[in-house]
């Protein structure tokens, strides 16, 4: 069984939980991001054959439709989410840091446990009575850190000088009005 809901204030974003015994995505413009729970999984993107254990994450850009399989004996566990194309370019694209969108993750297994960690903590949240500024922030932080992952990325430079006012900025916003649900933006 698996559950599905839209994160209040995240239109563009489906999260998913549960077990699953076989999918296959030809994606139209959405990334599938996803950790393992329980039991592998066996990923097929596009002609690459992958072997997902538990607590591994993936990030499946829309370049190539996949599919999935149990790797051993019965299904799998995983939390998902599934974000449309704009909505992950919004949040990676920033000039200033020499970032560019659409992120591209040519390998799309993530040997980052600490990323995966994070992954399940931001999905825990986006299930749990939260803000949108705390849900957005959370995502955005998350998405900052795949980047580093996407093709390219070691090539970028970082702008802190740019980076470190517009924090100042945001911060003064929030404490000028703590009560307010502002938005990321």
């Amino acid at each position: 069984m698996v559950r599905a809901w839209r994160p209040d204030g995240l239109p563009g974003v489906i999260a998913m939980d549960g077990v699953v015994s076989s999918h296959a995505a030809e994606p139209r413009g959405e990334y599938m991001i996803g950790v393992i729970g329980r039991r592998p999984m066996r990923l097929q993107r596009g002609t690459t054959g992958h072997v997902l254990g538990p607590g591994s994450l993936a990030v499946l850009d829309p370049l190539l439709p996949h599919r999935g399989a149990p790797a051993a004996d019965g299904p799998w566990r995983c939390r998902l989410l599934i974000m449309e194309l704009p909505d992950v370019t919004a949040l990676v694209s920033d000039p200033d840091l020499g970032r560019q969108a659409p992120p591209v993750f040519t390998e799309p297994v993530l040997r980052d446990p600490g990323l995966a960690r994070r992954f399940v903590a931001l999905h825990r949240l986006l299930a749990a009575p939260a803000s949108l500024l705390e849900r957005q922030g959370a995502l955005a932080a998350w998405w900052g850190e795949a980047a580093r992952w996407a093709a390219g990325a070691e090539r970028r430079a970082r702008a802190r000088g740019t980076e470190a006012a517009a924090v100042r900025r945001a911060l003064s916003l929030v404490a000028d009005s703590p009560a307010a649900d502002v938005s990321l933006a």
